[in-house]
């Protein structure tokens, strides 16, 4: 059949003429003003009818079979009359009901008008577990109906009534066999190779359609049986993927509640993997959230089971027997992870403990991980008390202190010092007591509770590093905690003291000591019972130190405390100290006066006082004569009269013994004599000026005054050499021969050479060797001079003297024949042959 379409008009149609924009637009407003006024002026033109011709032609006839028919009218959805063209040629309706229902969505009618009558029983099996409906009510209704279908009935409805010839079962057998299936006897027996193929797929689409029930149950819990939140495709993969992953993402989007369902109406597929679910929570969702999830421990040490809800009794198709009907699940699609390690404590405990450190890590943030700790002991899992204590102390340092950068792992590696510090590090002058309060005690109360570490002693560490850059932050703290007894920071008095001395003892400088002198001020000592002696002697000892501090800083020799502290029992120290006291105030420029001389002896023995008890109090006076000697002052040497002994009569009244005194003022004096560079060397009357402090008569006194006469002397005799050559010469003799040697008449003061051998104890001790040694010497120069009338006066006093080392120049006197002297030439020759040795009397 053949259709053509005549649309022609007449020629002079001014409508198909393409109307100009201008025409249009005036038509338009024409029309507009006739509705309006509804005047005839404005009343449009009518448009010309168009008139329109159809002309059909039959082509040909084509003959067709009824079962192409009912194939067209199928796929045109013409049911009714396929159903009747079905009918009419006895031709397959379920080929009509299947399209009717896949055409229509799942409702309970469409269930009823056109599943429930097909015939093709495994289709329609399979249609009941493979299709999702759109609705939940549709959901619920199709299996309902599939379990309909595949109930024990249904099984028996299914028994083959064919016979088998090889079985040898007969009729009446075979009836029996399907009556006993009926009432459910047989099941648990039966084998599976009597089941007919139509029966197997029937038990195990009954198994599907109760899994996906018991989803089905879940989800609606899930989603509150809400149908505006009924996802198709959600509730697709809900159903076919394994529950552990269903779970997972749950977790992961945060819904605890769903996780709890999950759990417990699903507990066969998901609590295996229980602590891997609750390790895909976001790190940064509070724990408190999900808290009904955590495992939990009885006091006795094991985990309690998670309470689970049975959906519904075990039905007759989940009897192990069938088990072998169900083909293995293919998982290979999805990435199922390992099942969780059997739940112990230990496990337990260690999962919590990698979920902290994995929280801390992920989110930066503290407050989660701390409370998932904290949830953790409320449930009795023990050995977290530490790494609570971390995480205490982290929570505090990020969001307190402001430490962003650090980690739980970093805060573990540090020292407890590294952390104590930490906490105090941005505190100052205004907020160091209540930062002590608030940051640092909790801490060492929690050191000392869970890690056995000694509060005291890892406050006093704490101190002392805080001491040695400054002692004003703790003066604070020892201010609040006088004044307030019952304190948290140190609540016992002992404890308040020894913390002070030990932090002023750690401060390394000296231009805090009125900040040292208020800590000790403050101190309760009062307080103290008679067992506390002790400590009070401490402070007393830590006050003098003060003390002796504030004298060695104001004489420019500044000493921390700790210095003096632990060395005030070491002499030598205390020596070296007086020392370099001394000597400092001996080089000042301008002189020190006596006035200043004065004030280091008070200064020194206060000092030792004081503190440096170890030191002798006559030391701390040889210390200041030995300085005052050397203080090149001859006004101020002459002080030194106030602690040497001059006389032994003095030995009472004076601190040093006659015997040091001679000591210090003999060293002085050398000192002195070997400094100087020629006779008028200013050291040379300083030399005599100590040596005359010594009023009695002393040998070694006398020999260094000598020494200062012989210089005198031999400077006499133009003798030019240093004091110090002089007290060095080994061979003295040599400088007698140097005076007379210094010029021609020099023999003729043989008195002053007698004396200058006496000042330089030539011949040591004895006296007349020496004297005869001189005279030699004098009489010899004479002689060979020619000056007999002076030899011979020298010769003469040696034979009155009797010295017999003069044979040899009385015999060359006596001998002379320049000499005239006749008479005294005898007696010369006399005085040789009497002292001669006895092989040279011959030759006389």
């Amino acid at each position: 059949l053949e259709c053509e379409i005549d649309n022609s008009q007449d020629d002079n149609s001014s409508s198909e003429e393409e109307e100009s924009l201008v025409h249009k637009s005036s038509a338009l407003v024409q029309t507009t003003v006739y509705l309006i006024t509804d005047m005839e002026r404005f009343q449009p033109k009518r448009k010309k009818a168009k008139v329109q011709r159809r002309t059909f032609r039959l082509l040909g006839i084509k003959s067709t079979t009824p079962d192409e028919l009912f194939s067209r009218k199928i796929d045109a959805g013409e049911f009714d009359e396929a159903l009747q063209l079905a009918h009419m040629y006895n031709l397959d309706t379920d080929r009509v009901r299947q399209s009717q229902w896949r055409n229509s969505p799942v409702s309970e009618d469409t269930i009823r008008d056109y599943l429930s009558e097909i015939s093709k029983k495994r289709w329609v099996f399979e249609e009941c577990h493979e299709r999702v409906p759109d609705t939940l009510a549709a959901a619920r209704r199709l299996i309902e109906f599939g379990l309909k279908i595949t109930s024990i009935q249904a099984l028996a409805d299914l028994a083959s009534d064919e016979s088998n010839e090889d079985d040898g079962e007969t009729i009446e057998d075979k009836v029996s066999y399907k009556q006993l299936i009926k009432n459910g006897e047989e099941l648990p027996s039966s084998p599976t190779e009597r089941l007919s193929e139509d029966q197997k797929c029937l038990i195990v689409t009954r198994r599907t359609l109760l899994r996906f029930s018991d989803r089905l149950h879940t989800y609606e819990q899930i989603i509150n049986s809400c149908e505006e939140t009924y996802d198709r495709e959600m509730y697709d993969k809900f159903r076919r993927q394994p529950l552990v992953l269903s779970a997972i993402e749950l977790a992961q989007k945060s819904d605890h509640r769903a996780v709890g369902l999950l759990l417990t109406y699903q507990g066969q597929g998901t609590l295996p993997y229980w602590l891997t679910v609750l390790s895909n929570f976001p790190e940064t969702t509070n724990p408190a959230a999900y808290k009904d999830l955590l495992p939990e421990c009885s006091a006795e040490g094991e985990i309690f089971p998670w309470e689970q809800s049975k959906i519904r009794d075990e039905d007759w198709c989940e009897n192990s027997h069938f088990d072998v009907l169900e083909p293995e699940e293919d998982m290979s699609e999805y990435s199922v992870p390992e099942r969780d390690e059997q739940l112990s404590v230990e496990v337990v405990e260690e999962w919590y403990r990698n979920r902290v450190y994995q929280m801390e890590q992920y989110s930066n943030m503290v407050d989660q991980p701390l409370e998932l700790v904290k949830l953790a002991r409320e449930r009795n899992i023990k050995g977290l008390d530490c790494l609570f204590s971390e995480l205490v102390t982290l929570d505090v340092l990020v969001y307190d202190v402001g430490m962003d950068s650090i980690s739980l792992r970093d805060l573990e590696v540090m020292s407890h010092l590294q952390k104590a510090q930490a906490l105090m590090s941005e505190s100052n002058e205004d907020n160091f007591v209540e930062n002590l309060r608030h940051r640092l005690v909790p801490f060492l109360q929690r050191c000392e509770r869970l890690q056995s570490l000694s509060r005291r002693q890892l406050l006093s560490q704490f101190l002392s590093e805080v001491s040695s850059k400054g002692l004003r932050l703790p003066l604070k703290m020892f201010d609040y905690c006088t004044k307030e007894p019952h304190n948290l920071i140190i609540p016992e008095t002992e404890e308040l003291i020894v913390l002070a001395l030990d932090s002023v003892y750690s401060y390394q400088d000296t231009d805090q000591l009125s900040v040292v002198d208020a800590i000790l001020r403050i101190l309760p000592t009062s307080s103290l019972g008679t067992s506390a002696a002790e400590l009070f002697d401490r402070v007393e000892a830590a006050q003098n130190e003060l003390r002796v501090a504030v004298i060695l800083r104001g004489r420019g020799h500044p000493l921390n405390l700790h210095y003096i502290h632990s060395h005030r029992a070491d002499m030598d120290a205390a020596r070296a100290l007086f020392l370099d006291l001394s000597t400092t105030l001996g080089n000042r420029v301008p002189a020190a006066s006596d006035t200043d001389w004065n004030q280091l002896l008070q200064d020194l023995l206060q000092m030792q006082n004081l503190v440096f008890t170890c030191v002798p109090l006559n030391l701390c006076y040889e210390v200041y004569t030995v300085a005052v000697l050397a203080s090149g002052n001859s006004a101020v040497v002459r002080t030194a009269v106030r602690s040497l002994c001059c006389h032994s009569e003095e030995r009472d009244r004076k601190p040093l013994s006659l015997q040091r005194s001679v000591e210090l003022v003999l060293q002085a004096a050398t000192n002195y004599f070997d400094a100087a560079a020629s006779l008028t060397d200013p050291n040379i009357r300083l030399a005599k000026s100590c040596l005359n402090l010594i009023t009695e008569d002393n040998p070694e006194i006398q020999e260094e005054k000598d020494l200062i006469t012989a210089l005198q002397l031999l400077n006499e005799f133009k003798i030019n050499l240093l004091p110090l050559q002089v007290r060095l010469c080994t061979e003295r003799m040599r400088l007698i021969e140097s005076c007379l040697m210094s010029r021609p008449t020099a023999y003729k003061d043989h008195h002053k050479l007698l004396s200058l051998a006496h000042k330089l104890r030539i011949c040591g001790k004895d006296s007349r060797q020496r004297e005869g040694t001189i005279l030699v010497r004098v009489a010899n120069i004479a002689f060979e001079a020619r000056d007999y009338q002076h030899c011979a006066e020298i010769c003469q006093q040696l034979m009155e003297r009797r010295h017999a080392i003069g044979w040899e120049i009385t015999q060359q006197l006596g001998q002379c024949g320049e000499f005239w002297d006749l008479a005294t030439r005898r007696r010369l020759i006399a005085f040789a042959l009497v002292h001669c040795p006895d092989d040279k009397v011959q030759e006389l």
